[in-house]
């Protein structure tokens, strides 16, 4: 079973390291909010919707993260949507293989060694 785990951990931190190496292209936030559907074990979500420009196009997207990340605390998303809002400078990361595809938090490299909070990815890098 430990092994199951580790190949999980190790899948996780690949995907995350591939996300990361993603275009990275300045996006505007239209949208963000917390979502609450009582009837999940973890009943709050984050949720966006943003449009980013690349190759001369213009896209719209409403996947903050990699995977989809319920929570049982709705302070803590709520202060993160806080965030959102304030962030003058919002990065999002395009897959080069399909540019429909863009997320604002690709992964934490800690995710599955610590249970912290989402680093800030979708700040500016500047």
């Amino acid at each position: 079973m430990g092994l199951l785990f580790a190949a999980f951990v190790a899948l996780d931190f690949f995907q995350t390291v591939v996300a990361r190496s993603w275009d990275k292209v300045p996006a505007t936030l239209t949208a963000v909010y917390v979502e609450v559907a009582p009837e999940k074990e973890d009943p709050f979500a984050l949720r966006t919707r943003f449009t980013y420009k690349i190759d001369g196009r213009e896209y719209t997207s409403e996947q903050f993260a990699r995977k989809e990340q319920g929570s049982d605390n709705y302070e803590k998303l709520a202060l993160q949507a806080r965030a959102l809002r304030r962030q003058e400078d919002l990065v999002a990361y395009v897959d080069p293989d399909d540019r429909a595809t863009a997320v604002l938090d690709p992964g934490s490299l800690a995710s599955g060694f610590s249970s912290s909070s989402p680093s800030p990815s979708w700040r500016s890098e500047s």
